[in-house]
């Protein structure tokens, strides 16, 4: 995506199926989980990682940007054990720090030190649970919702439990990051026009103020240090200053887990947001930075 305008400037969604031979298919494409979905807009994914742009945000619009936790691999909360990625342990962590290295149990910690009502408000600012308007059908992307427990809270701080999110969404997120916090109208056609006449024109259109200025730059800090010295290195570019942010979601026992990735570039004078995810690749977000990188590189030529 274009962060300023909202336009997608480019948006893939496999499995595909060619439409030219759709009758002659029809019973072995039928046959496919999902083949018939779009997975850009109508997918539904369990986001991870890449959550924590908002619960970072929230905590920095509600005053807790300095919080300190002491990361031993484990946080407990009603008798439910989360544990890092590969159970890692970190230390002393900062919130850029915990950001960089995605520590799981540093957001638990913060999403339950937050509370329900802030870390919901935020997602909703960023449009969870809200409709948003685009050219073609678009999912409505889901978070906390009733009345959730300290358990759910603490699992949708680092990206899992009620939480779920297309990938375009994802995009807008990341394009309202690069775009100090603005939120902009998707959308897929600009123009049409017929013998040199214009029928058809879009106007940017701001969707919503998500957040602050002053904490979309202080998350764009933190996505940038974790390209810099975090998971997200894959997708360093010379010369360009990119930021990112990694996520791997759990999805169940039986299947794979997600690989997620989102970042813009440059920093300075932002053009470009991507949003990736590998559907049951099994492995990292880390997977993606590499994808992210060679997408950047050829929009910026």
């Amino acid at each position: 995506m274009d962060p300023a305008t909202g336009e997608v400037l480019c948006m893939v969604s496999k499995p595909w199926y060619n439409p030219n031979t759709l009758s002659e298919n029809y019973d072995a494409l039928m046959e496919e989980d999902g083949m018939f979905y779009p997975r850009a807009t109508q997918w539904n994914y369990v986001p991870g990682s890449v959550f924590k742009i908002i619960t970072a945000a929230s905590a920095i619009e509600n005053g807790l940007e300095n919080t300190e936790y002491e990361d031993t691999g484990t946080f407990t909360v009603d008798g439910y054990e989360i544990h890092n990625y590969g159970d890692k342990v970190y230390g002393l962590l900062d919130l850029d720090t915990a950001f960089a290295k995605s520590s799981n149990t540093y957001f638990a910690s913060l999403a339950t030190e937050l509370g329900e009502d802030a870390l919901s408000e935020t997602a909703r600012n960023f449009y969870f649970g809200r409709e948003i308007p685009f050219d073609i059908p678009l999912r409505k992307s889901t978070t906390l919702s009733g009345s959730p427990s300290k358990t759910q809270v603490a699992a949708v701080g680092y990206g899992q439990g009620d939480t779920e999110v297309t990938p375009l969404h994802m995009a807008m997120i990341a394009s309202s990051i690069a775009n100090d916090g603005v939120m902009m109208t998707p959308y897929v056609v600009k123009s049409a026009e017929n013998a040199g006449s214009v029928l058809y024109e879009k106007e940017s259109r701001i969707l919503n103020r998500a957040i602050s200025v002053t904490t979309a730059r202080r998350v764009g800090d933190m996505m940038q240090k974790c390209v810099e010295s975090g998971t997200g290195t894959g997708a360093a570019i010379s010369g360009v200053t990119v930021c990112a942010k990694t996520g791997t979601a759990e999805v169940s026992e039986t299947e794979k887990d997600h690989a997620w990735f989102v970042a813009y570039a440059p920093r300075e004078n932002p053009e470009i947001a991507i949003a990736i995810v590998l559907e049951n690749a099994g492995t990292t977000g880390s997977a993606c930075a590499g994808m992210a990188r060679s997408l950047i590189l050829e929009h910026l030529k």
